[in-house]
């Protein structure tokens, strides 16, 4: 996982923003850094203490040059968690930057290992890490595992949509399966092309992911466009069958979620976000 790293990614910022200051400055703004931080202790976090099987560890990925101010809030949120490791790099690049944690991890297992990819905004189910280890006896006849299932939670036009997703090789939990002695970052190439050169298995029988959508993560225009889309193509989205439907997918999968709780967390980043009109435009890249 990437927490505001100012390396080269897939993430927008990384791919638009200019010189090292040019980045430090986009990436470490007060009010930027408070939005991602909201979602990260409130969706991000709770969703990877509540995993059923504990057996894992996740590198939160950062750079050597963020502020102290967030080095110690950030090691404060996490601290509860002792599967999560803070991981902070100047390598330029994501692959990089994450091999050499992998392979102290990875160092003389005998069996199949999995790696996943999660952003700090995003939630994962509470049975994902299970069934990624599952996967790993697939190994080496399965090496890319994707969760199409989901759930989309945003906040548009004055109001809370939380509606159920259905996106083969989104990039929340997606999954790399490597043999004993194997390296695979999930980062390596775009998230929804991997399947083209490796043999890949889609497991649709979970909802295994909260995908959260804010102005900090896209453009207004663009993520206008998706939830529209998303809307036209839920027959039952916002009636009281829709409405059953998430909710039972809420309190099987993401136990300590509720319609009522997200609304409130989307709510509240609505007010971060609100707070820096003026000061950045709705194109301002982000990571």
């Amino acid at each position: 996982m990437r927490f505001s790293y100012a390396g080269r990614s897939d993430a927008r910022a990384s791919r638009t923003a200019g010189n090292q200051a040019e980045i430090a400055r986009e990436l470490y703004d007060p009010v930027r850094m408070e939005r991602r931080f909201h979602l990260f202790e409130n969706i991000c976090l709770p969703s990877i203490a509540a995993q059923t099987n504990k057996d894992f560890r996740i590198a939160v990925l950062a750079s050597t040059i963020m502020p102290d101010v967030y080095k110690q809030r950030l090691a404060a949120s996490v601290e509860r968690i002792p599967q999560i490791d803070i991981v902070y790099s100047d390598v330029d690049y994501v692959v990089r930057a994450f091999q050499p944690w992998q392979q102290q991890q990875t160092a003389g297992l005998t069996y199949a290992t999995a790696h996943f990819r999660l952003d700090d905004d995003d939630a994962i189910g509470a049975s994902v890490i299970d069934r990624i280890a599952a996967a790993c006896d697939l190994a080496p006849h399965v090496g890319i595992l994707s969760f199409p299932r989901g759930l989309h939670v945003s906040y548009w036009d004055d109001k809370v949509h939380l509606m159920r997703e259905y996106a083969p090789y989104i990039a929340i939990a997606l999954c790399r399966i490597g043999v004993p002695g194997q390296l695979r970052v999930p980062y390596v190439g775009k998230h929804l092309e991997l399947h083209r050169n490796d043999r890949s298995l889609l497991d649709p029988l979970c909802h295994a992911y909260l995908h959260t959508a804010h102005e900090s993560n896209d453009t207004r225009a663009r993520q206008s466009r998706h939830i529209r889309k998303m809307i036209e193509g839920d027959p039952q989205y916002d009636t009281p069958a829709g409405h059953r439907s998430v909710d039972e997918i809420l309190k099987s999968e993401f136990p300590g979620f509720s319609r009522a709780r997200l609304e409130e967390i989307m709510r509240a980043a609505a007010r971060i976000d609100a707070a820096s009109e003026g000061s950045a435009g709705p194109d301002t890249p982000t990571a």
